[in-house]
């Protein structure tokens, strides 16, 4: 058995306390936490869509409305005049018929 002496007893208590304080991090632990998150929502949407096409795409398109919405909220542009010609020459010509 080793012999101890107390510089040697102070340094192990030294680095417990250290230790204790400053616990060493687990890296990717989220990571991997994440991919496992996204594995099980993939398996619960292929089940979800072998089991019920129907409504499943109900919510796919719904989902893709909803983002499609959200999208032009932030990309809103101004109609410049040629459109606008267009429009309004299309109008009259729906009135007129």
């Amino acid at each position: 058995m080793e012999e101890y002496h107390r510089d040697s007893l102070r340094e192990l208590r030294r680095m417990e306390r250290q230790e204790a304080e400053h616990p060493p991090k687990n890296k990717g632990s989220g990571w991997i936490t994440l991919l496992i998150v996204l594995m099980f929502l993939a398996a619960g949407g292929f089940y979800f869509k072998t089991a019920r096409p129907e409504l499943f795409q109900k919510y796919y398109d719904t989902l893709k409305n909803w983002a499609d919405e959200a999208v032009s909220v932030f990309q809103q542009e101004k109609p410049n005049d040629v459109q606008q010609t267009v429009d309004e020459a299309l109008a009259e010509q729906n009135e007129t018929v």
